[in-house]
C-alpha cells in the first residue's frame, strides 16, 4: 500500500513481505487485500523459474482476485554465472510472466518488468536505487533484449498511481470501513491493526465492531510509529479502542462508524479458474474476503454469462443459460452463496475491498469474483452483541468484588 501526493518526495509506502512457499496461500491473500501494487520476484536461473512457475501463477491469481491492477515483475539473479546478463534469458522469463497476466488483466492495468542483480559485489549493476550506468552489463542486457531503458526500482515505485477503485480520496466522505487483520493487548487499550478502506477515523470516535455489533471508542491512532489525530482512506494504521476485550477482536472483523446489517447470503458474479473441476449447488468452499476466511455453501446458480474477450473489444456479460446445473472451468455466472459463519461484507459499488471474493478448495483457488448484492440479515448478530455485553458486565462485577475484598482485608 502507499500514500502519496504530488511527487516522490512525499510518497510513503508500507512494504508487506508475504511468504511465497507452498501452504501459505492465506497469508498471500491477506497481503494482497492490503496492498495497492504487487512486486513479484522471479529467478532467471535455469530450471528455477520453470520449477516455480505454478507457484508464480497461484500468487498472481491471488493478487488478481483482490482487484489489483499494478504489477512489477522483478527478474532477479541476472548476474548469476549461469545467466551472465543474458538478454535471451531475460526476454524469455519476461514473456512467460507477461503472457500469464495479459490474458487476465483489463486494458487499463499496468505490468512493469525490471531486471535485478543483487548478488554482485559492485552495486552499480543492482538496478535497485539507481539505473544501471551506460555500458554496464545490465544496460547492455536491456538494449540487446530490445526493451526500453527501465527505471530503477525506487523510481518505478515513486511513479505508481494508486488503484482508483480502492481506497482513494473520492471515498473519504463515505461511512468508515476498516478491516482488522491483527489485534493485541496494550496498557489501557486494545490495539487493532488494519487498513482504512473508506471514510475517516479520528480519536474520540464511537465505532461499531462488525459482525458482532460491539460498541467501542477510539483512544489512539498510530501510522508508521507516529501518533495521529485522524487518518483517511488508504492508510494502514493501528487503532487503540476501549470497551471490549482482546478475545472479542478476530481477524476479518470490520470497524464502522454506523451500524449496518450483517448478511447471511450474497449474490456474486464469479469466474471459474482453469482447474479440471466444475462447481454445483450444495458444494462448500472456503471464501476469502479481505482478511477473513469463512466457509460458504453454494445455494444456487442464477445464470451463466459470457466472458470478456482477450483483446478487450467484447465486454461480455451476455446471458447464455438460465439456472444451469453447474459451472465448468473458465465459465462465468451469477450465483448465490450462504455464509456459514458471521461475516460482514458489502457490494463492490459500496466498498471495493469488502466485495472482492476468492473461493478455495484444499488451498487451491477455484473461483474469484465480486459481490453484487447482499441478501437477508443475520438474526444472531444482536444475540452475540448482547452476550458480549453480559460478559463484559460480568467481568466488571468480578473486578469490583475483588477490589472490595482487598479493601476489607486492608
Amino acid at each position: 500500500g502507499g500514500k502519496g501526493g504530488g511527487g516522490a518526495s512525499c510518497m510513503e509506502f508500507t512494504i508487506i513481505d508475504c511468504p511465497g512457499r507452498p501452504g501459505m496461500e492465506r497469508r498471500v491473500s491477506e497481503a494482497s487485500s492490503l496492498a495497492d501494487a504487487a512486486i513479484i520476484t522471479v529467478s532467471a536461473k535455469p530450471d528455477e523459474f520453470e520449477s516455480s512457475l505454478m507457484q508464480f501463477r497461484q500468487h498472481a491469481s491471488a493478487a488478481l482476485a483482490t482487484g489489483m491492477k499494478t504489477f512489477i515483475i522483478a527478474v532477479t539473479k541476472m548476474d548469476d554465472p549461469t545467466v551472465a546478463f543474458s538478454p535471451t534469458r531475460y526476454a524469455e522469463v519476461e514473456k512467460a510472466a507477461r503472457d500469464f497476466l495479459r490474458t487476465r488483466l483489463k486494458p487499463d492495468a499496468k505490468v512493469y518488468t525490471l531486471p535485478v542483480a543483487c548478488l554482485a559485489k559492485k552495486k552499480k549493476n543492482a538496478n535497485i536505487s539507481r539505473p544501471p550506468p551506460t555500458g554496464s552489463p545490465m544496460d547492455l542486457c536491456i538494449q540487446k533484449s530490445k526493451r526500453k531503458r527501465t527505471q530503477c526500482l525506487v523510481a518505478l515505485l515513486a511513479s505508481l498511481k494508486r488503484l482508483p477503485k480502492r481506497s482513494h480520496y473520492n471515498v473519504s466522505k463515505r461511512p468508515l470501513r476498516m478491516f482488522v487483520y491483527h489485534s493485541f493487548q496494550a496498557p489501557g487499550a486494545i490495539i487493532a491493526l488494519g487498513r482504512v478502506e473508506t471514510g475517516e477515523i479520528y480519536i474520540g470516535q464511537n465505532v461499531t465492531i462488525l459482525p458482532i455489533h460491539a460498541k467501542a471508542r477510539v483512544v489512539s491512532i498510530e501510522h508508521h510509529y507516529e501518533r495521529r489525530e485522524k487518518e483517511g482512506a488508504g492508510s494502514i494504521i493501528g487503532v487503540g479502542v476501549n470497551g471490549m476485550g482482546v478475545t472479542c477482536f478476530r481477524r476479518g472483523y470490520v470497524i464502522c462508524d454506523d451500524n449496518p446489517s450483517v448478511p447471511t447470503e450474497i449474490k456474486a458474479q464469479i469466474v471459474i479458474t482453469n482447474q479440471p473441476y466444475s462447481i454445483r449447488p450444495g458444494m462448500c468452499f472456503e471464501m476469502d474476503v479481505h482478511c477473513a476466511h469463512v466457509p460458504v455453501k453454494l445455494k444456487s446458480i442464477i445464470h451463466r454469462t459470457s466472458g470478456r474477450s482477450r483483446d478487450g473489444k467484447e465486454a461480455g456479460g451476455e446471458i447464455l443459460e438460465i439456472s444451469p446445473k453447474s459451472l465448468g472451468p473458465t465459465e462465468r455466472g451469477l450465483v448465490i452463496f450462504t455464509i456459514l459463519k458471521p461475516l460482514f461484507v458489502q457490494p463492490t459499488k459500496d466498498c471495493f475491498a469488502l466485495g472482492r471474493i476468492v473461493l478455495r478448495n484444499r488451498k487451491i483457488i477455484i473461483a474469484a469474483g465480486s459481490i453484487k448484492s447482499t441478501l437477508n440479515t443475520s438474526p444472531t448478530a444482536n444475540a452475540e452483541s448482547e452476550k458480549l455485553e453480559r460478559r463484559n458486565e460480568g467481568k466488571k462485577k468480578e473486578k469490583n468484588l475483588s477490589s472490595s475484598t482487598l479493601d476489607s482485608k486492608a
